[in-house]
């Protein structure tokens, strides 16, 4: 492939900040997007990098590279903060010369998909959750006695709402293992302290709106919502998947997919 490039003057190109780097790395969750590398490691208290931001589009593209791209979407701005994203070396170095539209379409995918997963986590955060929620992870954690039961007929409703099969075999699993149990615990709460479980549902749903907003995928809002739950109530990740489960077939997350 030739190397010619069409040259950007070196005072045109993306130059991240120190603050732009740092919000890039945490959008990539400090691993490589294609090749799940750390990008960095800790050595003496300093952090060593093993990354570089790179173009998803190129920013000097070969004209190989552009006949291969001509037509699939990008970035506005070829030069902006929307069009690059934290690379191992390895996987820059790839990058830079071997772009196939395949390739690309992914890295540009991906790098759409983790920034509305976390800007939906971002807007879920805003979001507290009543006291009483806690309570009930804590007791949910702590309870050896919670049986296993296979109730079809709540695993229904689950089916109707989740398209993808995996998330929705685990959903299902949840619901039919703890949905009495869970339910059970808000019921005592709610003898205590009137309309407690209401403001926690009302709590969840708008977590979901907000996760939403950005038309994720359903894998992708379950998780924001699980990180979010995890964030407000520092309990284990497993306890908050069962939670948002149980929201699920109790329908503050996730609306019944169409026929």
């Amino acid at each position: 492939m030739s190397r010619q490039k069409e040259k950007t003057p070196k005072d045109r190109r993306f130059r991240a900040t120190s603050d732009q780097e740092r919000e890039l790395l945490e959008i990539v969750s400090s691993l490589c997007p294609l090749c799940g590398k750390p990008l960095g490691y800790y050595k003496d208290g300093c952090f060593i990098k093993n990354y570089e931001i790179a173009h998803i589009y190129p920013s000097s593209a070969t004209p190989a590279q552009r006949r291969a791209l001509k037509g699939l979407p990008r970035a506005e701005k070829i030069e902006s903060f929307e069009n690059v994203i934290p690379l191992c070396l390895d996987s820059h170095n790839h990058q830079d010369f071997h772009t196939r539209p395949d390739e690309y379409i992914r890295l540009y995918n991906r790098r759409r998909q983790l920034q509305d997963q976390r800007d939906a986590l971002r807007d879920a955060a805003k979001q507290d959750v009543e006291e009483g929620i806690c309570n009930v992870m804590k007791a949910l954690a702590e309870d050896a006695n919670v049986c296993v039961v296979r109730l079809k007929h709540r695993s229904l409703r689950v089916s109707r709402k989740i398209s993808e099969p995996l998330l929705r075999h685990k959903v299902e699993v949840n619901v039919a293992s703890y949905f009495d149990f869970i339910q059970g615990q808000f019921s005592a709460l709610d003898a205590m302290s009137a309309r407690t479980f209401r403001k926690i549902a009302s709590q969840v749903h708008t977590a979901y709106v907000q996760a939403i907003r950005d038309t994720l995928s359903q894998d992708d809002v379950f998780a924001a919502l699980v990180q979010w739950l995890q964030s407000k109530t520092l309990q284990d990740g497993t306890v908050c998947e069962i939670m948002i489960s149980f929201f699920v077939q109790n329908c503050e997350v996730f609306d019944e997919l169409p026929e």
